[in-house]
């Protein structure tokens, strides 16, 4: 049997007295990322908060681990027993839970850099102890990655860390020796584009007109690891970020360079889906 043990990456450490289950009833098969909707200077800071008499009086929730804006990772619930974070009993028997800080308030909800990188390091670290062999997310509860939304009706992890949620597995993945690659065999189920401009360009009229062409556009950007957001057909600032990135590394078929403008003509959608063939 498979002693739980818990991160060495946490540098602070203290209980709730409630808020809790004991013991785990569950084998720890996924992690459940939530974020703060606020910001935490420190995991001492959020930490703390989480034991107050406020918050385990009123709020009743708690987490696994709590991570600050500045990287911090402070422990609240040891691995063993199940925190109260999720709103469903049978994903925090499984999961382990990990509250983000925001670096700011509102919009999508960023988070620091500095706390990506403890995010995915806490991660990895929690897989390898508990032998969840890949971090993936495939949109439903049977995935190791899962979310506070699938279970209540919030917006949590927040937009940013949705958008980020295949550059998080890939670079757990990367820690724990699986294999990243492109996959190439399966054929892009959405509509090839003639032409798509990019959302600010007048001609192309409503952001979501030609969706299934847009969707053409993420999932081969994705495939490429330049799109880290989901394949909603939308072409905005984020879309538009992701195609120039392509175009300042690539040529069109005649060899020529692409010119980075942001828009999806068919000398970028040719070259486009050229890249993800090789």
């Amino acid at each position: 049997k498979r002693t739980m043990s818990n991160s060495s990456l946490a540098t602070y450490s203290r209980q709730p007295t409630v808020n809790k289950s004991n013991p785990r009833t569950e084998k720890i098969s996924k992690i459940t990322i939530h974020h703060w909707s606020g910001v935490i200077a420190t995991a001492k800071q959020g930490v703390d908060y989480f034991c107050s008499k406020e918050c385990m009086e009123n709020r009743q929730v708690s987490a696994n681990y709590v991570i600050g804006n500045d990287g911090s990772i402070g422990m609240m619930i040891p691995e063993n027993r199940r925190s109260w974070c999720s709103s469903s009993s049978w994903n925090d028997q499984r999961a382990i839970t990990v509250e983000v800080s925001n670096s700011k308030r509102g919009g999508d909800w960023p988070i620091s850099d500095a706390a990506m990188k403890s995010l995915i390091k806490l991660c990895a670290d929690i897989c390898q102890r508990n032998g969840i062999k890949k971090l993936y997310y495939d949109g439903t509860k049977n995935a190791t990655l899962t979310r506070h939304c699938f279970y209540s009706n919030t917006d949590c992890p927040g937009t940013y860390i949705k958008n980020h949620t295949s550059y998080i597995c890939d670079e757990v993945n990367k820690l724990l020796g699986v294999k990243v690659s492109v996959n190439t065999s399966k054929t892009n189920p959405y509509k090839k584009p003639t032409m798509v401009l990019n959302s600010s360009n007048a001609a192309y009229g409503k952001k979501y007109a030609g969706r299934s062409e847009v969707k053409w556009i993420h999932y081969e950007l994705q495939r490429l690891r330049l799109y880290s957001g989901e394949a909603d057909g939308y072409f905005g600032p984020m879309t538009v970020n992701a195609v120039k990135a392509f175009q300042r590394t690539h040529k069109d078929l005649n060899g020529k360079q692409l010119e980075a403008d942001g828009s999806v003509g068919p000398l970028t959608r040719d070259a486009l889906e050229k890249a993800v063939k090789e």
